[in-house]
């Protein structure tokens, strides 16, 4: 459709046709992607809500190129289509993300109220988007402004309150509130600045409230991650560094040290850089540590993703004697490694020694896997 859109004259329907076939193939991309994890039980609500929003935004796409109400009652809404196309793409890739995070005992709160708000937030934007489409609703610049303002706004506020949300229910870290009180009190005051007239010296409770919103849910983040003891050092100097940057920039919008300004811009900025590096590298060390950690000697295997030989079939088989759909017979043994002496498992084990007794680990003979 795109080869013939280009070499016929047929003026603005080749774009159309163009754009229609680049929507396709990106669409089509991104959902076989999704795809490939929809085996996983515990991934496949996630991932369909992620194939439903893209299916919406490939039709919000299409209206945007097409344009039917125009062709139809022409009155022209193309722009309207294609801001909301853009309106349902920005809020739809957090809600996907959230939607991934409430599958999670420890973010279900977090998920679901950040789900909420992301869907208020589309609604004022989707408002402020058609409020020029009615001819009787005559909506003012302002107003459109205060919409559009809002919807930022809960975006943020389902972002920040999400992390400070996360681990309701699973810990009892009751210092979390203090973030999720300080992000709404923000966002009150917030709100009062958009809809009301601005105040002098108004935005300085809004910059107490929104450093301590966004500092408890970096704290509340970092203590999410799973740390070895010997690793702890490093959330607590990531945490110190980053309330040194958010107390020092208070102390300069508050204090109105205009003279200071250079020097307090400089130990931020270090103290800024010190608790980024300080986040990046707990994120990777919670990584490895969730991806090496050994599995308990009580744990036993039941059943194994494999592919059928015969028709490629993706499925989950149990141990012992199971048949594919297409009559293929499966006979399935689990093994998991344990030390001859003590029985600790050996699964992941880098060492050549078991780490429970010392006992040295014999190598696996060829052709022979330490798990069948």
């Amino acid at each position: 459709m795109a080869v013939v859109a280009l070499l016929t004259p047929w003026g603005v329907e080749s774009y159309r046709l163009v754009g229609t076939t680049v929507a396709a193939s990106i669409t089509c991309a991104l959902m076989l992607g999704a795809a490939r994890v929809l085996d996983s039980d515990k991934n496949r609500q996630t991932f369909l809500f992620t194939m439903g929003l893209l299916l919406a935004e490939f039709v919000l796409v299409l209206l945007a190129l097409w344009d039917p109400l125009g062709m139809i009652f022409g009155h022209r809404r193309e722009e309207e289509f294609a801001f909301t196309a853009l309106a349902f793409g920005g809020v739809g890739v957090p809600a996907a993300v959230l939607m991934h995070v409430r599958q999670r005992s420890a973010g279900r709160w977090a998920g679901g109220a950040g789900l909420v708000l992301c869907a208020a937030s589309l609604a004022f934007f989707l408002a402020a988007i058609w409020s020029t489409a009615s001819h009787r609703w005559n909506a003012s610049y302002q107003l459109i402004d205060n919409l559009l303002g809002t919807g930022w706004l809960l975006l943020l506020l389902a972002l920040v309150g999400a992390v400070s949300l996360g681990g309701v229910g699973v810990d009892r870290w009751h210092w979390r509130w203090i973030g999720v009180g300080a992000a709404a009190a923000a966002f009150a005051l917030a709100m009062r600045d958009v809809w009301g007239k601005p105040i002098q010296g108004a935005d300085r409770p809004l910059i107490l409230t929104a450093t301590a919103a966004f500092l408890c849910a970096h704290a509340n983040m970092l203590w999410l991650c799973d740390l070895t003891p010997g690793q702890r050092w490093l959330r607590w100097c990531t945490i110190a560094f980053a309330f040194a940057a958010g107390a020092m920039y208070d102390y300069a919008t508050l204090t109105d040290r205009y003279g200071q300004w250079d020097n307090l811009q400089r130990q931020i900025s270090a103290a800024g850089v010190c608790a980024a590096c300080g986040t990046v590298a707990i994120a990777l060390l919670a990584a490895f540590n969730r991806r090496a950690a050994p599995l308990s000697a009580a744990i036993e295997f039941t059943q194994i993703v494999i592919v059928c030989p015969m028709c490629h079939k993706k499925q989950t088989a149990p141990a012992g004697e199971s048949v594919c759909t297409c009559g293929m017979r499966f006979s399935i043994q689990l093994l998991v490694p344990r030390c001859a002496q003590c029985g600790y498992t050996l699964l992941m084990l880098q060492s050549d020694r078991c780490p429970e007794c010392g006992m040295p680990i014999q190598a696996p003979t060829v052709g022979v896997s330490p798990a069948v």
